[in-house]
Order: structure tokens, then C-alpha cells, then sequence
């Protein structure tokens, strides 16, 4: 019997929109493994650059498409809802697989980093696997959603909130790079002292403005401009920064940054106004939102391919040209990943608590 997946109530851009999402993701975690060792003269760095400037805006679209779904008016979630059923899927998810890294790094890879060992099991479960940060990043925005429920409730409360967000996040991360200008940033600036417009909530926020209110064409094409323009001045101002640093440099791949803040609202947008209007077959919609309720666990579960691909094949991004190796490793991890998180996806209570 086949299984059911129900598509009529789901927004198929934003489920397609989460599967670009986490394939970016994996292509940055790729592009990145040997971003770090590499001069940044080689034709190999320069490859992974490009990859990585492009595939930055994934972290960003995945809280904006957070924030269209817990914020919108629709959604009426109680706190203690929010604490049971959100936060502690993320909790243990967390445990879980910050658990299984560190015993499998530890123990089976034998990672000697000087530390006693059992010392080192307990940082790593604490602290979690590199990738791993996001998920405490999104207990905490679920946290708030009550709080930004009421300002997304009003239209102009929300684009006040934005403009705060966009002068004292992205604008302040801008202002840090002018020589000289710690004065203004910790000095009087800094005293202003708004940290409820810091960090990630705006992409929260962005995510269900976007979403709610139409936006004229003009916008969205300027959307489109200042996206491209967004990319190309990532790729070139991490080059540029690199060489004169004489080390690969990651200032501008910043999250909260506004070339990746540009990036991720044009991708946001084409998929929220444009690709909403393409006509899927069912069996399309299907697949489609399928992958979408995995890609958490595809998220979680992908690290363990990467080293598999690197340790076990010793297939890395060095092996062969990087231009054809990064998407190769990329789409192997993705398809692994997905095959793995569906069949624990048919596991009972795996389904609600560890993916």
C-alpha cells in the first residue's frame, strides 16, 4: 500500500523551497571541508568560494520560512504547546544526535584532541557538532514567537521592527568592518542596547512579511537585482579580503550580514511570488512535500555521509576537478541523507523526537 502524504492544505513553494534549503546547506558544509586548507590563489579555493558565497543564504531561509509558518495569524499555539511539542522535539533531537557525533568522533574515529576522553565525549554533547548550532538558534526563536506573534499582528509595528533590525544587525556588522569605528559600534551606539532587533528574529520576521503582503513588480525585480548583486559582491569581497589577509577569510559568508540578508530575501521572494504560481502533478506535489517533512532529519543525519565520503571512500573535494567534485559529494550526500532520514522517518516515536 502506498503511503499517504496529504498536499491540498501545503504551500508547495515553500516545501520545494526547503529542499533547495538543504541542499545548499550540504553544498556549504562540502565546499567548505577544504575552503579552510587551501591557498587563496588556487583555482580549487576561488571554486569553493563561489559555491560557498551562493549556497550562504540557506541558514536565513530557513528561519524565514519558520517565521511564515509560526507567525502567521492562522497558527494559534498556547506556550505550553509551543514548550511541548516544538521545543522539545528540538531538545532531544539535539541530545540525540550531539550524543552520537561525539561517541562516533570520539570513539570510532578516535579524534585525539589532548582532552581525557571522557572529558571530551561530555564538551562535545554539550557544545554539539558544528552543524548542530542551528537547532539551539531556533529553541530560542521558538521561545519568542509569542512576543513576535503581537508585532507581526500590526503592519506597521512589523516594518518598524524590520527597519530596527536592518540598521542595528546588518547595519552595525557593516559598520564594524570601517577601520576606526569601534568608537561608534561598542561606544555610543552600543549603548543603545537593543537586543530584542539582534540576531536572527529579523529573518523571522522578514520570512512572514514577505509572505503576507503582496509586493509590487518593481520590488521584486529590485529584489532580484540587489540578490544578484548580493552574490557577486560576496564572491569578490572574500576574495578580495582574503588576499589581503593572506588567509581564506569568512566575513562576508556571515549570516547576519547584509549580502547574505540580500541573497536569501531575492530566493525567498522568487519562490514566495513566482514559483507559487507553477502547476505541479500531484504525484510532483507528492514527492515534493515528502522530502520536505525529512528534511530536518536529512539536516541532522548528513554529517555522517560527508565523513563517510571522505574518510571511508576518500572521496573529498580535492579529488578531482572541485568545480564538478563539490555538487558530485553534494548530490551523493543529499540522496544518502534523504534515504536514511525517510527510513527512520517509519520508526514510531523516532518520527516525533529524533528527526
Amino acid at each position: 500500500m502506498k503511503e499517504k502524504v496529504e498536499t491540498k492544505k501545503r504551500l508547495i513553494q515553500f516545501d520545494l523551497l526547503r529542499i533547495l534549503a538543504i541542499f545548499f546547506m550540504m553544498l556549504l558544509h562540502i565546499a567548505g571541508s577544504n575552503w579552510d586548507w587551501t591557498a587563496v590563489d588556487s583555482f580549487e579555493w576561488n571554486t569553493f568560494n563561489v559555491y560557498d558565497s551562493i549556497a550562504g543564504c540557506c541558514v536565513p531561509i530557513f528561519v524565514m520560512i519558520s517565521g511564515m509558518f509560526f507567525l502567521n495569524d492562522d497558527r494559534i499555539e498556547p506556550i505550553g504547546y509551543i514548550y511541548k511539542k516544538r521545543i522539545l522535539r528540538l531538545v532531544t533531537a539535539y541530545l540525540f544526535w550531539s550524543t552520537l557525533y561525539s561517541l562516533y568522533v570520539n570513539l570510532i574515529l578516535q579524534n585525539d584532541s589532548g582532552v581525557e576522553i571522557k572529558k571530551q565525549i561530555a564538551i562535545d554533547i554539550v557544545n554539539g557538532r558544528y552543524h548542530l548550532w542551528f537547532v539551539p538558534m531556533m529553541i530560542g526563536l521558538y521561545m519568542v514567537v509569542p512576543f513576535l506573534k503581537k508585532i507581526c499582528s500590526d503592519k506597521k509595528t512589523e516594518e518598524y521592527y524590520i527597519i530596527l533590525v536592518i540598521v542595528f544587525t546588518f547595519g552595525l556588522n557593516v559598520l564594524k568592518l570601517i577601520p576606526q569605528s569601534d568608537i561608534f559600534v561598542y561606544g555610543i551606539l552600543g549603548n543603545f542596547n537593543l537586543y530584542m532587533v539582534l540576531g536572527y528574529t529579523g529573518y523571522f520576521v522578514i520570512g512572514h512579511y514577505i509572505s503576507s503582503y503582496s509586493v509590487k513588480r518593481k520590488t521584486e525585480i529590485l529584489f532580484y537585482v540587489l540578490g544578484t548583486i548580493s552574490a557577486v559582491l560576496t564572491i569578490i569581497a572574500t576574495v578580495v579580503i582574503s588576499k589581503k589577509n593572506g588567509y581564506p577569510t569568512q566575513t562576508f559568508y556571515g549570516y547576519l550580514m547584509p549580502n547574505v540578508l540580500g541573497m536569501a530575501v531575492a530566493v525567498y521572494v522568487f519562490f514566495a511570488k513566482r514559483v507559487s504560481k507553477w502547476k505541479f502533478s500531484e504525484q510532483m506535489k507528492r514527492v515534493i512535500v515528502k522530502i520536505s517533512q525529512i528534511s530536518f532529519g536529512m539536516y541532522l543525519i548528513h554529517d555522517f555521509f560527508i565523513i563517510l565520503f571522505s574518510r571511508y571512500l576518500n572521496i573529498t573535494t580535492m579529488s578531482f576537478n572541485a568545480i564538478i567534485s563539490v555538487p558530485f559529494i553534494t548530490i551523493g550526500v543529499f540522496v544518502l541523507s534523504m534515504f536514511a532520514a525517510y527510513l527512520l522517518s517509519k520508526i514510531p516515536y523516532v518520527n516525533k523526537y529524533i528527526i
